[in-house]
């Protein structure tokens, strides 16, 4: 018998930044796939240099995992090292993979004032950070039509 998705991730809780996209579609064109990850090789956050209850303001800090700032307060600075960590792996989909290893994570509400301007009215309400990315170069992939879990992991040079 095949485990599920869920049960899975709870077998893998305890892990470093467990992640899963579930689907519970069983199309043989879209949504068939789950993919669950844990222990990213990186992690890319971006977070505004005031805390819960003082406006939404644009700017903020774009750190990796060490700690170390990749860019700070300027958007384009924001956007061009978001590009370098995209670009740093290229990778091609063999055929019948139903997904990849890569960036899993969210883009919070917050990053839409790096975009355009807007007049800040919300107060921030979360310690959460505006964006949170990490890159996984493994995953499982659950396939729920065949119903069986594939390991795809990225080979480096």
């Amino acid at each position: 018998m095949t485990c599920p998705p869920g049960q899975l991730l709870d077998l893998l809780a305890r892990q470093q930044d467990p992640v899963l996209l579930d689907s519970s579609a069983l199309h043989e064109d879209f949504g068939r796939y789950s993919v669950l990850a844990c222990e990213p090789v990186e992690v890319i956050t971006l977070r505004q240099p005031s805390g819960p209850g003082t406006p939404a303001v644009p700017g903020g800090v774009l750190a990796d995992s060490a700690g170390h700032i990749l860019a700070q307060d300027s958007d384009d600075a924001i956007w061009s090292a978001l590009e370098t960590a995209f670009a740093r792996v290229r990778a091609d989909r063999p055929a019948g993979c139903g997904a990849m290893p890569g960036w899993f994570g969210y883009v919070g509400y917050e990053v839409g004032r790096h975009v355009e301007r807007l007049p800040g009215k919300a107060v921030r309400d979360t310690a959460l950070e505006d964006l949170r990315l990490a890159f996984y170069d493994a995953v499982l992939v659950y396939d729920a039509v065949e119903r069986r879990w594939s390991l795809v992991e990225l080979a480096y040079d």
